[in-house]
């Protein structure tokens, strides 16, 4: 059962919100309600044990000398029985970022079928880990920072998820943080020997994914580094520090030209023959009732859209990057025309961050690129062989989140389908969906009906 009650059974029940149909239940006012009454007394405990946050925030929020700049702006928090908590530290007209939380996390502290994806990342993480992203997407901008950790039962890495808390501050904030750090590790604490300011380096601040979140240069924030740095991107790879994985997408739309001869491309599909069959039967019945009245504007259109792009749905494939977690520091030269040029890159402890210094002596521009550009593919893989094949390998650990999952489930890869604000086929891929891809997205009360049968 993914939600605390079902009211789609009843046609009565139908316009009632989750909590409406609680309070209902509890109340005994509705008794053909079915709900879980274990998950609502799970989340009612969740409220009781969480309610002193509402105050503690509320302190940090007055204090004005630990937010005097105002780099944090929201507190959030969310447990594993679906109750969600967020607490403002600036006025609403305020934040960066309007549009932090989803329709979805809106619609009310009861949500057990829906987990945000601050939350499923933080617990995908090793435990005590900070998870720090840019959120994209929809109407979303890179000016905030997102950053959140899971909270265990018990001090044990094999203990059970119950809640995930963190923080959206300010990207120029954070920016300013790391700044601050390596400059006073270099002039201050004398633990470095060179300094980001120092004019033959290049510094980057990059996620496990490969996303920039720290640079020089503001304009290449929440890009993809092997974009910026194609020539370095290409050894890490080749080195095992990142690793490649190919996503597939089953709803993409791709450009072609309206008088192109290729027309036969979407027949290598099952899916696409059917449509393709359907369209042509409609477009001959329309023109069989309707020639007689539009046959010369039919004639000029025809001429007119010679030349055009049109949208046809494909499908695509593209690749997402993983770093790897063992990899603490790692160091490597690159030859760049006769030109060695050297980097290093360490991990940010207990973050999924790294840091990245290259040396800017060497012109690697000539190096092959390392896109996230989709390509299409004209077939994907429908025999089960094929399937199985394509799929990432089993995993060697427990979702975190969930103590009942089941060990050596496939990790799920959802294909991304393009917003309105995205080009298809252009390469400008989400940010927000392509973490989503990367997280294992399991619906956790189905794994518990999967655990007791």
């Amino acid at each position: 059962m993914g939600t605390y009650c079902n009211t789609d059974e009843h046609h009565e029940h139908r316009s009632l919100s989750q909590i409406q149909a609680i309070k209902l239940y509890l109340t005994g006012r509705k008794p053909h309600i079915k709900c879980d009454r274990e998950l609502i007394q799970e989340v009612l405990f969740d409220a009781v044990v969480t309610a002193p946050l509402e105050a503690y925030w509320t302190g940090l929020a007055l204090n004005k000398s630990e937010n005097s700049d105002k780099g944090v702006e929201i507190a959030y928090l969310g447990t594993h029985s679906g109750l969600s908590r967020t607490s403002l530290f600036v006025v609403p007209e305020q934040l960066s970022n309007q549009d932090f939380l989803t329709a979805e996390d809106k619609e009310g502290v009861f949500n057990a079928d829906h987990f945000p994806l601050w939350y499923k990342r933080a617990a995908e993480q090793v435990p005590g880990t900070f998870v720090y992203s840019i959120p994209f997407g929809g109407n979303e901008n890179k000016s905030v920072v997102l950053a959140s950790t899971a909270i265990q039962l018990l001090d044990d890495r094999k203990s059970p998820i119950v809640a995930s808390v963190g923080i959206q501050m300010k990207l120029d904030f954070f920016q300013r943080k790391f700044w601050t750090a390596s400059r006073q590790c270099a002039a201050l604490d004398g633990k470095c020997t060179i300094s980001c300011d120092n004019e033959d380096i290049k510094c980057y601040l990059i996620d496990n994914n490969g996303f920039i979140l720290v640079t020089e240069d503001y304009s290449q924030t929440g890009l993809f580094f092997g974009e910026v740095e194609s020539a370095v991107m290409n050894k890490l790879l080749l080195m095992g520090s990142f690793k490649r994985i190919t996503l597939y997408d089953y709803q993409a739309l791709c450009r072609e030209y309206a008088g192109s001869s290729d027309s036969t491309r979407s027949l290598s599909h099952p899916f696409s023959m059917v449509k393709w069959l359907l369209t042509k039967l409609v477009i001959f019945l329309l023109e069989f009732n309707l020639y007689s009245w539009w046959h010369v504007d039919l004639s000029v259109k025809a001429q007119r859209s010679r030349g055009k792009t049109m949208m046809v749905p494909c499908d695509t494939e593209y690749p997402a990057f993983v770093s790897e977690r063992t990899i603490k520091e790692t160091t490597g030269n690159i030859d760049c025309e006769g030109c060695a040029r050297s980097f290093v890159i360490q991990q940010i402890p207990s973050s999924n961050l790294f840091m990245v210094v290259v040396d800017n002596k060497c012109d690697c521009s000539s190096a092959p690129l390392v896109s996230m550009d989709p390509i299409e593919i004209m077939r994907m893989p429908w025999s089960v062989e094929e399937q199985q094949a394509s799929l990432p390998p089993l995993q060697q650990h427990c979702s975190p989140y969930w103590p009942l999952s089941l060990a050596g489930d496939h990790t799920v890869l959802e294909a991304h389908r393009p917003g309105p604000n995205n080009g298809p086929n252009t390469g400008e891929i989400d940010r927000q969906a392509h973490h989503q891809m990367l997280t294992t997205d399991r619906e956790p009360r189905q794994q518990e009906e999967l655990a007791h049968n």
